[in-house]
């Protein structure tokens, strides 16, 4: 998937008080031979191994928050230098955490969770498919742990797409919001739309509260 990923995501992972966390990074940047650069060469590494990853999911992140963080409170430290009365950057930094946790308390108090259409399909699937079958899709741990077939990822090349549909694979699994997806099953860009030929039939489709959609094609024999 993209490498830009966590960066054209970072206020959706972090809130707008993840800005601070760039400040802090910059200021950071800025000064050598600083005993503080361990967290900014923390930073950097994990970011970038994470960048190398082929598959790229917010939770990954979460192990390294704690350096985030820190990131953050340097970077509040470093903009209250220039803001007078410095008390106003720690006012605003208190209402936006405090808006991330209205958002957070908001979701768990509506009952939405993540990656329910997913499940859905899975266990859709798990009764539809044979105990030698395959499925194609690139969500592949949701989809083994509900169905507990294999699950085959999408080749990188749309040459080799319809070839490698061997016949054990009777579904083929998209995700809007899976980032790995190739780009050729997708009609658009911007949009993601399936570009699905005839010879795949929509049988089901699942949504989650944030506008995913989980289409599973079945595969014609």
């Amino acid at each position: 998937s993209d490498w830009h990923f966590y960066f054209i995501n970072w206020f959706d992972i972090f809130g707008m008080i993840g800005i601070f966390a760039l400040v802090g990074a910059y200021s950071l940047l800025s000064r050598r031979n600083n005993p503080k650069n361990l967290i900014l060469f923390l930073f950097i590494i994990t970011l970038l191994v994470f960048i190398i990853i082929p598959r790229k999911e917010i939770r990954y992140l979460l192990h390294f928050f704690q350096v985030y963080s820190i990131l953050i409170a340097l970077g509040i430290t470093e903009v209250k230098k220039f803001v007078k009365p410095s008390w106003l950057i720690t006012v605003i930094a208190i209402i936006l955490s405090i808006s991330n946790l209205y958002v957070g308390t908001q979701i768990i108090q509506n009952g939405l969770q993540s990656s329910v259409g997913l499940r859905e399909a899975g266990v859709w699937l798990s009764e539809k498919v044979p105990p030698s079958g395959k499925i194609m899709s690139n969500d592949y741990p949701y989809l083994y742990y509900f169905t507990g077939k294999e699950i085959v990822p999408f080749p990188a090349e749309e040459k080799t797409f319809l070839d490698s549909l061997d016949n054990r694979i009777y579904y083929i699994v998209l995700n809007s919001q899976e980032p790995t997806y190739p780009a050729y099953v997708w009609r658009g860009n911007s949009e993601k739309v399936p570009a699905i030929d005839n010879r795949f039939i929509l049988e089901n489709t699942f949504q989650e509260y944030n506008k995913t959609y989980i289409w599973v094609y079945r595969v014609s024999k």
